[in-house]
């Protein structure tokens, strides 16, 4: 039957307990640093760099494009013509990249917030689903 006594504390499980301490604690670190630098400047610079940079490529390729078509086809490169469709392709060039860079900043805000209620519930040993779930 049932016995009056309370079981005895097994002492592994106190240390196991400091085993996993030892090893999570470099890593729980980590994740703590990671999300507080995530948003810098810096990085939100580079981010909207490399954005930049993907749609100059793609208009590139489209302007190198429209002026073999246009040049097929006998249009003079001085023309007002083709001056007005290359003038319209750099618009959206600087539309389209200012665009991207402002999305990657926003991106990049929205990561880091994330990131750092993951940390924050991770710390507190709750799940990570709040911000994450509100973002889709």
């Amino acid at each position: 039957m049932c016995s009056s006594k309370p079981p005895k504390p097994d002492p592994l499980i106190g240390q196991a307990a400091m085993s996993n301490r030892d090893l999570f604690a470099p890593l729980e670190a980590r994740m703590v640093r990671d999300a507080s630098e995530i948003d810098s400047p810096e990085r939100k610079g580079k981010l909207a760099g490399e954005a930049a940079a993907d749609v100059s490529r793609g208009y590139q390729g489209a302007l190198e494009s429209n002026q073999r078509s246009m040049g097929r086809l006998g249009i003079n490169p001085d023309s007002g013509r083709f001056q007005a469709l290359t003038q319209d392709i750099n618009l959206g060039l600087a539309k389209d990249t200012a665009g991207a860079m402002n999305k990657a900043r926003r991106d990049t805000e929205l990561q880091s917030m994330a990131m750092r209620e993951g940390v924050v519930k991770f710390g507190r040993n709750m799940p990570n689903t709040g911000l994450a779930a509100r973002l889709r």
